[in-house]
C-alpha cells in the first residue's frame, strides 16, 4: 500500500515516476503496486492528474540521448496534438447537449463532420 500511495504523490506532484521505477526501487512486485493503486484510487476516491504527455516525451528523448534541435521538434508536436485533443474535447462538449437534445460522443463526432463537409462546399 506504501508503495501505491507514493505512485499516487508522485502523480500528484507532476513527477514521472512510474510503477516499474517504484517497483524497482522498493523491490516489490508491479503487479501488486498497480493493485493496491487501483484499491486507493477507488476507495478513497482519490482524483490523480494525468501525466503530462510533454514530460513523456522529454523522458523519452533524453533516455535515447536524442539532439536539442530533434527534442525541440517532439515537444512542439506534442504540444500542437494537446492543443488539438483540447481544443476538440471543447467542441465535442458543446455539441453533446444541443437544441435541447442530448447525444452520444459517436453521434456528435458525426454530426460534427457533416458540419465540417458542408463549410468546405
Amino acid at each position: 500500500m506504501l508503495a501505491a500511495a507514493v505512485l499516487i504523490a508522485c502523480r500528484e506532484m507532476g513527477s514521472l515516476r512510474t510503477i516499474k521505477d517504484i517497483a524497482a526501487a522498493l523491490s516489490i512486485p508491479r503487479k501488486d503496486i498497480s493493485r493496491n493503486y487501483s484499491v486507493l484510487i477507488f476507495e478513497l476516491g482519490i482524483k490523480v492528474p494525468l501525466v503530462d504527455p510533454i514530460k513523456c516525451v522529454a523522458r523519452v528523448a533524453n533516455a535515447l540521448n536524442v539532439n536539442e534541435k530533434i527534442k525541440h521538434r517532439a515537444f512542439n508536436m506534442m504540444t500542437e496534438i494537446v492543443e488539438t485533443k483540447k481544443a476538440l474535447l471543447k467542441i465535442a462538449a458543446e455539441h453533446t447537449i444541443k437544441d435541447g437534445k442530448e447525444r452520444s460522443l459517436e453521434d456528435t463526432v458525426k454530426i460534427l463532420i457533416e458540419e465540417h463537409k458542408a463549410k468546405q462546399k
